[in-house]
């Protein structure tokens, strides 16, 4: 009996249709921007199909744990490569990002599922599938993170080389797909990928930090993009979330127009943003982003923002908990980029399965912290130094639940 799994790319070339080709006239979509700027150039589909595996183990246990153990190593060497290619040319936080990747496939709870799926007679595509499905659902926010690592090892068993392809695609292509993957995005050429167009996924995901970091035009959450046939023109104003398919002449001098007053102005100064945000009454208002690097942090301020709301502190533990010295290094380096006086809002640690596996024990927020006192006390001093130099840093704990766990902290600082 055969059973659905996994969903691979089926790849179609620039022209080919994708759904029947009738006459496309021109159709406008809106969606959510992940990633600002302006994008034009040919539609190339990339459209899910189901695959099948054996539904029942045709070797011994021990020999599927085997090849389990071999797709995980190449998958990681092949996420390896992807972290070498990178270096230099990405924010360190995306280079963590797949590093996380790596990080979450050697995550001992779904090793200890698949080994004993495997012992029960699953084939290994079964178990992985089954396994890294089941994760996923559990944290939906992260659900392409998982899905990434799934499809990875399936491939990895399949021989295939995950979207190796994506480095070749032509000149000025709009790619559009179901979701974006870290591991995806890593392929992606900046010089031949005008834009990427999504069906689903979050601006709070893996792979839309990432194709942020890339600097390439973004929009998710469009439910009927998939439909646009494959060579279809598209004009793309990712800042705006909007998208234009087969666009008349007209549509064609709007955009153009749009785009050229975003390349004379492309950031309002923060003066800017200040002088228009007030209430009714003339109240001013100030906006504060929301970052996990000292790189947003700039980025943020070039955009407007007058300070730091929140500084998550996950990223830096992702590979592992880092010294004293790098967190005070961090902190300041993004303090620096703040204007003087303006606060820098640092909260502790407060690790996950998807973001922290390396140190995730099933405690979150201030539990956490408190419950790894030594490394929380690192944590505690490098922001005190940080706030030694720059005195608007500030300190938050998150999920407290008890005023005890607040009075504990003070007595550790």
């Amino acid at each position: 009996m055969k059973k659905k799994c996994f969903t691979a790319p089926r790849i179609f070339c620039v022209g080919q249709p994708v759904y029947s080709m009738k006459i496309f006239s021109e159709k406008q979509y809106c969606g959510v921007s992940v990633s600002p700027g302006f994008g034009e150039g040919k539609a190339y589909v990339m459209c899910p199909f189901p695959g099948e595996y054996r539904a029942a183990a045709s070797l011994a246990p021990a020999d599927e744990t085997e090849r389990f153990y071999q797709a995980r190593e190449c998958y990681c060497r092949q996420v390896g490569q992807q972290v070498r290619q990178l270096e230099g040319s990405v924010s360190q936080e995306a280079v963590q990002i797949l590093l996380l990747q790596q990080a979450l496939a050697w995550d001992k709870s779904a090793e200890l599922q698949i080994c004993d799926l495997l012992e029960q007679g699953c084939c290994v595509e079964s178990a992985v599938d089954r396994v890294w499905t089941g994760l996923g659902d559990s944290v939906p926010e992260r659900y392409a993170d998982f899905e990434d690592v799934r499809r990875g090892l399936l491939h990895a068993l399949a021989g295939v080389q995950t979207y190796s392809f994506l480095k070749a695609i032509p000149e000025k292509t709009v790619l559009i797909t179901e979701d974006l993957s870290p591991a995806m995005v890593a392929h992606l050429n900046p010089k031949r990928i005008s834009a990427v167009l999504c069906q689903s996924g979050g601006s709070h995901s893996h792979g839309a930090i990432l194709i942020r970091a890339m600097e390439i035009p973004c929009i998710m959450q469009l439910p009927e993009i998939l439909k646009v046939p494959a060579g279809t023109d598209i004009l793309c104003d990712a800042s705006a979330g909007q998208v234009i398919a087969a666009p008349r002449r007209d549509s064609r001098i709007c955009f153009y127009k749009a785009w050229q007053r975003q390349c004379v102005n492309p950031y309002p100064s923060a003066s800017d943003a200040e002088e228009n945000l007030q209430t009714a009454d003339g109240s001013p208002i100030q906006i504060f982003c929301n970052v996990s690097s000292a790189e947003e942090v700039q980025a943020g301020v070039l955009q407007g923002a007058a300070g730091v709301g929140l500084f998550r502190t996950e990223f830096l533990f992702a590979a592992g908990a880092p010294d004293e010295d790098i967190q005070v290094w961090e902190y300041k380096k993004a303090a620096s980029y703040l204007p003087a006086g303006q606060p820098l809002c640092i909260r502790t640690l407060d690790p996950s399965r998807d973001k922290t596996p390396d140190i995730y024990t099933g405690q979150r927020g201030i539990r956490y912290c408190l419950a790894h006192s030594e490394q929380f006390k690192i944590q505690l001093r490098a922001v005190l130094r940080a706030a030694a130099e720059y005195n608007a840093v500030r300190l938050l704990l998150p999920m407290v639940t008890d005023v005890k766990e607040v009075e504990e902290t003070q007595r550790l600082i």
